[in-house]
């Protein structure tokens, strides 16, 4: 028997965890963390999220019962949560950025559940999703081999260049290039998303500026 057993709580404390349990999501914490915290099910913190999606928070009155059936339920809205945190392009769309229209259009194939972009946007933010500038990381960077060349390789080369009567200069290119990276994605409020890419690109330079150091 769970800790938090509906059959033990008065309808003002039921009423009082499910408050809680909702208002947690809502503030970025992962439903996950809150289903340990609570000590709740999966199916009972998403079944929640979706009655006050369908209700507001009335709707998470212990006292009422029954009520038109909501178009997205608790399975679909974790279905949901989880597939945002996934990379776009493996739902045959050609970003790797989740936008609202995207995500009504995956709703539309999963559910046949026809729903405008502002109710996309209330949803992902009920759900305790918001859209942030993601950070992006070529996945073949090895952090590791980044931090060795700068404490080893570099201090070497700036030790080797006076003996050898040259400067060090870094250049830095102004183009337009294939991969630029602008807009935004959804994520939970609070933790920005790391996006990976190839580190591929294809690039057109107009010019070229440079940074000496000597």
């Amino acid at each position: 028997m769970r800790i938090n057993d509906a059959r033990r709580l008065t309808h003002a404390q039921l009423t009082d965890l499910r408050h809680r349990g909702v208002s947690a999501v809502q503030s970025g914490e992962s439903p996950e963390d809150v289903v340990r915290v609570l000590d709740i099910s999966r199916a009972t913190i998403y079944g929640r999220l979706a009655r006050y999606r369908q209700g507001g928070w009335g709707q998470l009155d212990a006292k009422k019962r029954g009520g038109r059936p909501t178009k997205l339920d608790g399975r679909a809205m974790a279905w949901i949560h989880k597939v945002v945190r996934k990379d776009p392009r493996q739902y045959e769309f050609k970003f790797a950025l989740w936008t609202s229209l995207m995500i009504r259009e995956i709703i539309r194939r999963q559910f046949s559940v026809s729903l405008s972009k502002s109710s996309v946007c209330r949803l992902l933010n009920q759900m305790g999703l918001s859209a942030q500038r993601p950070l992006w990381r070529a996945y073949q960077q090895d952090p590791q081999k980044v931090e060795q060349w700068l404490k080893t390789e570099f201090p070497k080369i700036k030790r080797e260049a006076p003996k050898k009567k040259a400067d060090i200069w870094f250049a830095d290119e102004a183009g337009v290039r294939s991969d630029a990276h602008a807009g935004t994605t959804w994520a939970p409020r609070g933790r920005t998303p790391i996006v990976s890419t190839t580190g591929a690109r294809g690039r057109s330079c107009p010019g070229k500026t440079r940074l000496r150091t000597s």
